[in-house]
C-alpha cells in the first residue's frame, strides 16, 4: 500500500493541477469565449469518440492489467507486448470503422434534428476514437510498468492547456469552426506522441509479437477475458457518458453545453479514485496472482477510509462553495446549478466505496462485474430515454446517479458474499450525515460581509467543522490529516 499511496498522491496532486487548468478552461473560458453551441458540439464530439474508443482496443487494455506480470521481461522486451497492443488497435480500428461507416446514415438522423451540426463533424469520429484509444492504451501500458506520474502530467495538464490555447486563438478569429474542430482533436493527437515518445523513453519496447512464448500460455483464456472486459469497458464509459450523448438527441446542443459544464464540476471529487486506480490496478492484479487475500483486503479498507474521508472534505468544499463559482458563468448556466448537487452526491458515493471495480474486475469473478456493468448501461439507457424528455437536463443527471449508485452496490454486495471484505461500520453513516449537515448548514449562513470576506470565514469555518468531525468519529485508526501532512512533506516524492 506504500506505493500505492506514494504515487497514488502524487498522481492525485497532478490529477487536480490538470483539473484546475480544466476548471478555469470550462468554468471562465469556454463558457465566455465560444457559444452553448459550439461547447456542446467539442462535448458530443469527445463523449461519442470516447464510448466508441473502449470497444476498439477489443480488451487489450484489461489484458495488460491483468496478465502483463507473464509477460514482464526486460530481456525479451516484455515479449513484444506492447506491439500486441498495437495489433488488438488496428483491428479493433478496421471493426469499428465498418460499423461506424455501416450505421452512419442511422446515427445522423437521429441527431439531424437537435443536433445538425454533430452531423457535420460525424466523420471525425473515425479519427479521433483511433487517438482516444491509443492514449488509453500507452497509459495503461505505463501503469503496468508503474509509471503514472508522467503520464499523469501529460493527460491531464497538456492537453488541457492545449485546448484553453485552441479556444483562445479561435475566439480571436484566427480560424473558422472547421480548423477549431481539427485543432481540437490534435490536441489529443499531440498527447499520444508525448505518450509514445515517454514509452520508448522507459521502456524501448519492441513491436515483434512473441507468438512462441503466447502459445504457450492459456490464450484462449487471455483473448476471451480482454473482448468480455472490452465489453465492460464500452459499458462503464456508457455509462459516463451516456447522458451527454442522449441529451444531444433530445434537446439542442446548447443544452448539452450547458449540461457539460455542471457535469464537469463532481470530477473535482472523483479525481483520487483515478489517481489511486492507476497504480493500484496493477498492484491488486499482482496480489491476485499471488493469492494474497490479506494484501487486496488491506488496500480496500485503507482506500475506503481515505477517500471517504478525503472525498467528504472536497464534497463539502465544493457545494460550500458552489453558489460564488457559478457567478463567473452565464446566466444560462444557471439553470444546471441543480445538476451539480445531484451529481456531486453521486461522485462520492462512487468515491467510498472505495477500489471495488479494481478488486471485482481483476478477479476470477470478473464476468459478473461485466453482467453488473451492462445491466447498468441498459438501466441508463432506459432512464435517459423516460427522463431526458420529461425533466431534460435533471432527468440526465437523475439516469447518471441512478445507474451509478445501482452499480456501486452492486459491486459492495457481490465483494462482501464473495470473499468476506466489508470496511465499512455505523462510524461511515454518522460521517455521512455529518458531512450532509454541514454543507447545507453553512450554505444557510449569511456573514453580510463583502464577499471574499465572506468566502474566507465560510471555508475556514467549514475546514475546522470539518477536521473536528473526522476526528471525533475516527473511520481509520491512523490521524488522517498527520499522515497526509508527512506524506507531503517526506515520501511523497520518493521512489516515484
Amino acid at each position: 500500500m506504500g506505493v500505492i499511496r506514494r504515487q497514488g498522491f502524487t498522481n492525485t496532486i497532478v490529477m487536480y493541477i490538470g483539473l484546475l487548468v480544466g476548471f478555469i478552461n470550462i468554468i471562465y473560458i469556454q463558457p465566455k469565449l465560444l457559444t452553448t453551441e459550439v461547447l456542446g458540439l467539442t462535448r458530443i464530439l469527445f463523449a461519442a469518440a470516447s464510448i466508441i474508443a473502449m470497444l476498439l482496443p477489443l480488451g487489450i487494455g484489461s489484458i495488460a492489467i491483468k496478465y502483463f506480470p507473464l509477460f514482464k521481461d526486460e530481456k525479451t522486451r516484455h515479449h513484444g507486448f506492447f506491439g500486441l497492443l498495437l495489433l488488438f488497435a488496428a483491428i479493433g480500428f478496421c471493426f469499428i470503422s465498418t460499423l461506424l461507416i455501416l450505421f452512419k446514415s442511422f446515427i445522423i438522423e437521429m441527431y439531424q434534428k437537435e443536433s445538425h451540426l454533430f452531423t457535420e463533424y460525424f466523420n471525425l469520429l473515425f479519427p479521433f476514437c483511433l487517438i482516444i484509444a491509443l492514449n488509453a492504451l500507452f497509459s495503461i501500458y505505463c501503469q503496468v510498468l508503474f509509471k503514472s506520474t508522467i503520464p499523469a502530467f501529460i493527460n491531464d495538464v497538456v492537453v488541457r492547456f492545449l485546448n484553453i490555447l485552441f479556444v483562445v486563438l479561435f475566439f480571436f478569429k484566427l480560424y473558422d469552426l472547421d480548423t477549431f474542430i481539427n485543432l481540437f482533436i490534435a490536441s489529443y493527437l499531440i498527447q499520444t506522441l508525448c505518450l509514445l515518445g515517454y514509452i520508448y523513453l522507459i521502456d524501448k519496447p519492441s513491436i515483434k509479437i512473441d507468438v512462441v512464448f503466447i502459445k504457450q500460455q492459456n490464450y484462449y483464456e487471455i483473448i476471451r477475458y480482454g473482448l468480455l472486459l472490452s465489453i465492460t469497458a464500452f459499458a462503464s464509459l456508457g455509462i459516463k457518458y451516456t447522458d451527454t450523448v442522449f441529451l444531444g438527441k433530445y434537446l439542442p446542443l446548447s443544452m448539452v453545453g450547458v449540461y457539460s459544464v455542471a457535469a464537469f464540476i463532481p470530477t473535482i471529487i472523483e479525481a483520487p479514485v483515478g489517481a489511486l486506480e492507476r497504480i493500484s490496478n496493477a498492484k491488486i492484479a499482482d496480489s491476485w496472482s499471488k493469492v494474497n487475500m490479506s494484501e487486496i483486503e488491506k488496500i480496500y479498507y485503507q482506500s475506503t477510509n481515505y477517500l471517504t474521508i478525503f472525498g467528504g472534505l472536497l464534497l463539502t468544499l465544493l457545494l460550500v462553495n458552489i453558489n460564488f463559482l457559478y457567478t463567473f458563468l452565464p446566466t444560462e448556466y444557471l439553470q444546471a446549478l441543480p445538476v451539480v448537487f445531484v451529481l456531486c452526491f453521486s461522485a462520492y458515493f462512487n468515491m467510498i466505496t472505495g477500489l471495488n471495480g479494481s478488486i471485482l474486475f481483476s478477479s476470477k469473478y470478473y464476468f459478473y462485474g461485466s453482467l453488473f456493468l451492462i445491466l447498468m448501461l441498459l438501466v441508463s439507457i432506459g432512464l435517459n430515454i423516460l427522463l431526458i424528455p420529461k425533466y431534460g437536463i435533471m432527468g440526465a443527471a437523475y439516469s447518471n446517479a441512478i445507474a451509478s449508485l445501482l452499480f456501486n452496490t452492486l459491486k459492495f454486495v457481490f465483494i462482501k458474499n464473495k470473499f468476506g471484505f466489508q470496511p465499512f461500520n455505523i462510524k461511515h453513516f454518522y460521517f455521512l450525515m455529518l458531512v450532509i449537515a454541514l454543507i447545507f448548514g453553512v450554505n444557510k449562513i449569511e456573514f453580510g460581509l463583502p464577499v471574499f470576506i465572506s468566502l474566507f470565514i465560510k471555508n475556514t469555518l467549514t475546514i475546522a467543522l470539518f477536521i473536528f468531525i473526522a476526528n471525533r468519529i475516527k473511520i481509520t485508526e491512523n490521524n488522517f490529516f498527520k499522515e497526509m501532512f508527512d506524506m507531503v512533506y517526506s515520501k511523497t516524492f520518493k521512489k516515484i
